[in-house]
């Protein structure tokens, strides 16, 4: 899997890529942040204009109802503030990594994903 900053991802517009570093830095005063993995149709270069930003983020912090909704919370902010369209899922790291997590996207990220610097 490539790992690059935003502001190298062809596929993703100026307010996306800002969107993403602003992302960054609202969730590592919440979690540690692990890991942001771009996936979907911005990552195999297949979008459309009005196609959603897919970002799995991994932090070390449980999968939980809070954390899920700080995230959210974040994400919704930073949409409004960007006029983007940011979708997060939130992960353990950990269980991410030991496979314990099934999603049925989870060989898609892994196939298609692109790391970004964190």
């Amino acid at each position: 899997m490539n790992t690059l900053s935003p502001s190298k991802i062809p596929t993703l517009t100026d307010m996306e890529k800002k969107s993403i570093s602003k992302l960054k830095e609202r969730i590592a005063v919440l979690f540690k942040l692990k890991s942001m993995i771009l996936f979907g149709s911005k990552a195999r270069g297949d979008y459309e204009e009005w196609s959603d930003v897919d970002l799995l983020i991994l932090v070390d912090e449980e999968k939980n109802w809070s954390n899920r909704e700080k995230l959210s919370d974040i994400t919704l902010d930073i949409n409004m503030e960007f006029d983007t369209q940011l979708t997060c899922i939130l992960e353990n790291a950990t269980n991410w990594e030991m496979e314990s997590v099934w999603l049925p996207l989870k060989d898609n990220i892994i196939q298609e994903g692109i790391a970004i610097e964190i």
